[in-house]
């Protein structure tokens, strides 16, 4: 915990796998003691401390559903349905940024990739709902419509 103003100062990044939280989270607190808890899964000190977070799926360990990992970083629910160190938490906005406009910044391409704009490659998802205005605890479900990818379209939902 004394390291993570040491993130921000230096640059590093913080690449993180928000869904092995939600796993985890059943067993993590016997195997290494409710003292380095504050340490892990740190993603609210980590961002309040200035560091950049990224989030990425660690497929195929566990799904690579963005979702999943944002439902468990937002709403801090384990697999088996517990709330699990709820201080450590994102907003959406917050963990919707980590695995999306974050990332290109971590590999210096943030001109190119991370958010639509005019200039910059035209690869995203059109989502099935809004993560903004469905409720909380329906953020794992949410599901592409659309893939698209270099401006052609690469999936759409059957």
């Amino acid at each position: 915990p004394d390291d993570f103003a040491r993130f921000a100062k230096l640059g590093v990044v913080a690449s993180m796998q928000p869904y092995h939280k939600a796993d985890d989270g059943r067993y993590a607190e016997k195997a290494i003691g409710k003292d380095r808890l504050d340490g892990s899964y740190a993603y609210r000190r980590l961002v309040d401390a200035g560091a950049l977070v990224v989030f990425g799926s660690d497929w195929p360990v566990v799904t690579m559903d963005p979702f999943a990992g944002i439902d468990s970083a937002v709403n801090a629910r384990t697999l088996a349905g517990d709330v699990w160190l709820p201080s450590h938490s994102l907003t959406l906005a917050e963990a919707m940024y980590a695995y999306t406009a974050a990332p290109p910044k971590a590999i210096h391409r943030e001109t190119s990739l991370g958010t639509i704009e005019v200039g910059k490659l035209a690869d995203f998802v059109i989502l099935r709902d809004d993560p903004f205005t469905v409720p909380a605890e329906k953020l794992g479900e949410i599901k592409a419509w659309r893939t698209i990818v270099g401006g052609k379209v690469v999936y759409t939902e059957k």
